[in-house]
C-alpha cells in the first residue's frame, strides 16, 4: 500500500501535525500481549494490536485524554524528546504522527530486532530482590544476570541509565516508571538498555494545562509541586508504579557526576547540549509546528532544572558523597 502524508482539515486547527493516513483494510495486524506491562499504550480498539507497516512493525498510541489540546502537547512531548535524546547520544524509539479513522496519535515503531526479547525494569530488579529503582540496585541486580550466563557490560548499562536519569530530570519527565525503562536480550544473551520510550509526560506533562498561569510557571512554583525538605517527591499512581526516580533526590545525580569521570562527562554533555530551538526547527522540517508559547515553556523547564543542578553542585562536599565509588 502507498502511505501519503497529508494534513487533514478537521485536525489542522487542533494539532498542526502532518499525519500518515493509515487504512486498516490494507494492513495486516497481529494481536499484542495484554499483560500489565503493555497496558496504557492506548485505550482504543487499536491499543493491543501490532501493525505491519512498510517501515516495520508498529504500535499505535492515541494519548487518550478528555482534552484534545492536552493530547496535542503530549504528542509533541514525545516527538521533541526523541530529537533532544538524539542531541545527547541517547537511543530513543521512533515515532511518527498518524491517524486511524477518527483516532489520532503516533505510530510507535518496534524497538526489537529478530530474536530479541524485551525485559522491563521490574524483571531486572527482581533478579536481585530489589523493588526501588535506583542505579545502585540496578547495578547489583545485573550481577545476578552475569552469574546466570548473560553477557553484561555493566559500565555501559549503568552509563546508559545515568544518561536517562539526567535527561529526564532536565526535561521534567514525571512518568519514568519501571515498566517504561526497558532492557533488551538478544540471541547471543547480550543484555543492554533498550531505546527510550514513553516521553509524553515530559515537561510537567502529567499536570500541564495550556493557559497563561501554566506558561508563567517559575522555579519556585515547580519546586513547590515536588519539593519536601529539599528533595523531590516520588509521584506514583495509586501505589502501582515505582518510579525510576531522579525526582527523589536530584542531589545524587550531581554527586555521582562529581565522583566519576564518565558520569561527569555524561552530565556536562546533556546540560550543555539540550537545545529546544533546534529540536522544534527539526520538527518544522517534518511538517510539524509547535506553538511559540509551548516552545518557550519547554525551554523554561530545561533552564530551571539546569540552574537547579548548578545550585546544588555549589553546596556539595565530600561529606555528602555516598559510598558509591564502585558503581561503574
Amino acid at each position: 500500500m502507498e502511505n501519503k502524508n497529508k494534513i487533514l482539515k478537521k485536525q489542522d486547527k487542533i494539532y498542526n501535525l502532518c499525519f500518515i493516513d493509515v487504512d486498516l483494510k490494507n494492513i495486516k495486524t497481529t494481536k499484542r500481549s495484554t499483560n500489565k506491562s503493555n497496558t496504557g499504550v492506548s485505550t482504543t480498539d487499536y491499543g493491543n494490536v501490532w501493525f505491519n507497516l512498510p517501515n516495520g512493525k508498529a504500535l499505535f498510541k492515541t494519548y487518550n485524554t478528555y482534552r484534545e489540546d492536552i493530547k496535542k502537547y503530549r504528542m509533541i512531548n514525545e516527538l521533541v524528546c526523541c530529537i533532544l535524546a538524539k542531541q545527547v547520544g541517547i537511543n530513543c524509539a521512533k515515532y511518527q504522527p498518524a491517524h486511524i479513522n477518527d483516532n489520532k496519535g503516533l505510530i510507535s515503531y518496534n524497538i526489537l530486532n529478530k530474536n530479541e526479547k524485551l525485559v522491563n525494569g521490574e524483571t531486572i530488579l527482581n533478579k536481585g530482590f530489589y523493588k526501588e529503582p535506583t542505579l545502585f540496585n540496578f547495578a547489583e541486580a545485573l550481577e545476578y544476570y552475569e552469574k546466570a550466563g548473560y553477557v553484561v557490560n555493566k559500565k555501559e548499562i549503568i552509563s546508559d541509565l545515568y544518561k536517562i536519569i539526567v535527561f529526564d530530570a532536565l526535561t521534567m519527565q514525571t512518568d519514568r516508571n519501571i515498566f517504561n525503562i526497558n532492557f533488551i536480550i538478544d540471541k547471543q544473551a547480550n543484555l543492554k538498555v533498550a531505546p527510550l520510550i514513553d516521553n509524553e509526560f515530559a515537561f510537567f506533562g502529567e499536570f500541564f494545562y495550556p493557559d497563561s498561569e501554566t506558561y508563567q510557571i517559575t522555579k519556585e512554583d515547580l519546586l513547590s509541586q515536588y519539593a519536601v525538605d529539599g528533595k523531590y517527591l516520588t509521584i506514583e499512581k495509586s501505589g502501582i508504579f515505582k518510579k525510576f526516580d531522579y525526582l527523589d533526590n536530584l542531589k545524587d545525580i550531581v554527586i555521582m557526576a562529581k565522583k566519576n569521570r564518565t558520569m561527569k562527562n555524561i552530565f556536562c554533555n546533556i546540560i550543555e547540549n539540550l537545545n529546544i530551538e533546534d529540536a522544534v526547527n527539526e520538527l518544522i522540517k517534518q511538517g510539524i509546528s509547535v506553538d511559540d508559547e509551548y516552545k518557550m515553556f519547554m525551554k523554561k523547564i530545561i533552564d530551571i532544572n539546569t540552574d537547579l543542578f548548578k545550585d546544588i553542585s555549589k553546596n556539595i562536599t565530600r561529606l555528602d558523597i555516598k559510598e558509591s565509588e564502585n558503581i561503574l
